[in-house]
């Protein structure tokens, strides 16, 4: 074996030193290294979280799952939702855990509630993955084609310094995100070794401060094994259809309040019309949803403060089953508030097809006249507006001069 001389050492120290160092990537080859990750893989399987912050209460949202995907087009998305007051409570079960599965040829979309579950049936399409996917924006790419880009991308990108998340280094590119609502976003994408974006956080200002949205991937497995089980799925026996249809316009204020007869939850019917005459504050809510039973004791606050006001408060539970009203009512007391159910599939209840409300709880004033006062989309914690619409109804009508 030749020894190398001291000489030769030398040569081969100054030819490594005038070498031509390797060049860092640029932000547009990592978003093509992106691409081109996603695409080449035959599945892919991670945990993922998303969190959305906002400077308002009773808006955040987490969501946790696990997602896989394979070619050419078979995913499942499991989903466990939770929700708080604000940034210093702690998280809680939304009620409402969802899971989006395609076997390639059909896409099942289902909404999983403690004591009921409604889903949807659909042929998977070459929009399919987006709308399973909204969880996962950064996987979006798997079963797009078409030219590199981050999610939401929106003009130039920045490379910015390499950050370290949870312990490992990732590259970080930031770039503008679409404007949604008028309000132009930020994004952070984390890209790790594996050149797919592991953290995504969107920042944008709002009137009220800043609001962001965060999606993590964890334990992500490239090519891991995907049986066909994986991707099969079989409604429950009492299952009920997820009506995806639009609603129409919500029921305008002033206009007359759709009469209805549904039973309460001692079995007894009541009718819309019975209250004429009376103030009714009537609240469309569902037993599994979150913001719904944060708005209760406001709502029983409320009703027992006008009781003797010749003032009423109808509760009307839909898009949930019998079981879950009757088990939730054993559990809850709300003296001031009657129970009532609609156990008529979404889409065909009262409050869909007469009121046409898009979320829960949505709550309406109807004045003595039988005419709605105001309409109240959401709970935000807030009651100063639901008390205002009271008030308006029961102060006295002045007669107008002719």
């Amino acid at each position: 074996m030749k020894i190398p001389t001291k000489a030769s050492l030398i040569v081969l120290t100054l030819a490594a030193a005038c070498a031509p160092a390797m060049a860092a990537p640029s932000a547009e080859d990592l978003i093509r290294q992106n691409t081109a990750a996603l695409q080449s893989a035959a599945s892919l399987k991670a945990d993922f979280e998303e969190i959305d912050s906002y400077p308002e209460p009773f808006k955040d949202l987490a969501q946790r799952g696990t997602a896989t995907l394979a070619r050419p087009g078979q995913l499942r998305v499991d989903i466990h939702r939770f929700r708080r007051v604000d940034a210093d409570k702690p998280w809680a079960a939304s009620g409402n855990d969802t899971l989006a599965v395609s076997d390639g040829k059909t896409y099942w979309y289902a909404f999983l509630h403690p004591n009921s579950t409604q889903t949807r049936q659909e042929a998977f399409t070459g929009a399919t993955p987006r709308a399973a996917l909204r969880q996962l924006p950064a996987l979006t790419a798997f079963f797009a084609t078409g030219d590199a880009a981050l999610p939401s991308q929106s003009g130039p990108t920045v490379l910015e310094a390499d950050e370290t998340w949870e312990g490992a280094k990732y590259h970080v590119v930031t770039y503008d995100v679409g404007s949604e609502g008028g309000r132009a976003s930020k994004a952070r994408a984390y890209l790790g070794d594996d050149s797919i974006v592991h953290r995504l956080v969107f920042t944008t200002q709002t009137p009220k401060g800043i609001a962001t949205k965060e999606w993590n991937l964890r334990n992500i497995q490239v090519n891991a094994p995907a049986p066909a089980s994986t991707f099969a799925y079989a409604p429950p026996a009492d299952a009920t259809p997820l009506d995806g249809t639009p609603r129409g316009v919500q029921l305008a204020e002033g206009a007359p309040a759709p009469d209805f007869t549904l039973r309460d939850a001692q079995g007894a019917p009541v009718k819309l019309s019975d209250y004429k005459g009376k103030t009714v504050v009537l609240e469309f809510w569902a037993t599994w949803c979150w913001p719904c039973n944060q708005s209760l004791p406001h709502a029983q606050a409320i009703s027992h403060a006008n009781k003797d006001k010749n003032t009423v408060t109808l509760a009307v539970a839909i898009w949930d089953s019998q079981k879950g009203f009757d088990a939730w009512i054993k559990k809850h007391d709300y003296p001031d508030i009657r129970f009532a159910i609609d156990p008529s599939p979404q889409g065909k209840d009262v409050a869909s097809s007469l009121y046409h409300i898009a979320t829960t709880p949505t709550t309406f004033v109807i004045g003595p006249d039988g005419n709605v006062v105001k309409a109240i989309p959401g709970f935000n914690g807030k009651t100063d507006v639901l008390e205002a619409a009271i008030a308006a109804a029961q102060a006295p009508k002045t007669a107008s001069v002719q």
